[in-house]
């Protein structure tokens, strides 16, 4: 086991201070509230895989990662994120708006150089979805968002993060099918990314001009092992590619096991994930396992 113990020079603070008033300034005006019951999200499993249901959540997740190019020794990365649903109205086009913060504390690998591992918090992520969901059929629900993403420069060491203020436009597209080989189960499919560029930050560091993309695909069972609440779902690890170094691209490919259930009165969400890299580009993970504890709040 290692202890964290992360410095924070004056700038890290000041930065970290100020994101967070940026994401939670509004917080005390967000509606606690069910999840609204639309087709990719029929029930409360449903809805703990789908970035566009409105669910308040704080996800925890702790990534462990053996082996890394081009440096030394494990890294490790322990990520807080809260979701938090605003709701805007009953029955306007654009119902809620969701915000997904994403703060990593990370310990880094020993690169090749004189460096060194570093340990602290790397940049904070802010993604902004305004969901729409239509009901097709019975069975099959299709949602799509508008998204932006804001990153910080919360990392507290140059090689935590970019020194940059960064934003840009995305977009999600899913949809969900009940019942497609026996009653009960039910798929959801489909995709999401984004694209941020560099608006402000540290001169002296390098521009910012990178997209992330990823699918959306996830399996629920009624049951397994005779247990409601399990699914099989795609990574939920982003591929990037930075068009600032010719589109050197990570792309994770891997999968997860998952299970929605209550301990004693709290619904939560538990999965345990694994990835590997076909393309990979600077300290990338060659692999990686991921456990993720996400508390959900229906009231």
């Amino acid at each position: 086991m290692y202890r964290i113990e992360p410095s924070f020079p004056k700038g890290a603070v000041r930065n970290l201070l100020l994101a967070l008033t940026l994401v939670f300034s509004g917080a005390a005006f967000a509606q606690s509230q069910s999840p609204t019951s639309h087709p990719p999200s029929h029930n409360l499993a449903n809805q703990a895989t789908n970035p566009a249901a409105p669910l308040t959540q704080l996800q925890l997740q702790n990534i462990f990662i053996p082996e890394s190019d081009n440096a030394e020794g494990y890294s490790n990365q322990f990520i807080v994120q809260p979701v938090i649903p605003f709701k805007l109205s009953d029955t306007g086009y654009f119902r809620n708006l969701i915000t997904r913060t994403t703060l990593p504390v990370v310990k880094s690998a020993d690169p090749d150089g004189p460096l060194g591992s570093k340990t602290g918090l790397g940049d904070m992520t802010v993604l902004f979805a305004l969901p729409h969901a239509d009901r097709l059929t019975d069975t099959f629900g299709f949602e799509w968002a508008p998204l932006a993403a804001v990153v910080a420069p919360t990392a507290t060491s140059k090689s935590l993060g970019s020194g940059k203020w960064s934003l840009g436009p995305g977009l999600l597209v899913i949809g969900g099918r009940k019942n497609l080989f026996t009653t009960g189960d039910s798929l959801q499919f489909g995709a999401y990314g984004y694209n941020v560029w560099d608006v402000g930050g540290d001169s002296d560091r390098a521009g910012v001009n990178e997209l992330f993309l990823g699918p959306l695909v996830v399996y629920h069972f009624k049951e397994f092992l005779r247990q409601p609440g399990w699914y099989l779902r795609w990574t939920d690890e982003l591929m990037s590619f930075d068009w600032e170094k010719g589109g050197e691209a990570s792309i994770p490919l891997g999968g997860a096991i998952g299970r929605v259930f209550s301990i004693g009165h709290q619904p939560v969400n538990m999965f345990l994930a694994s990835d590997r890299r076909a393309d990979r580009r600077g300290v990338d993970a060659e692999w990686d396992i991921k456990l993720n504890l996400s508390l959900l709040f229906t009231e």
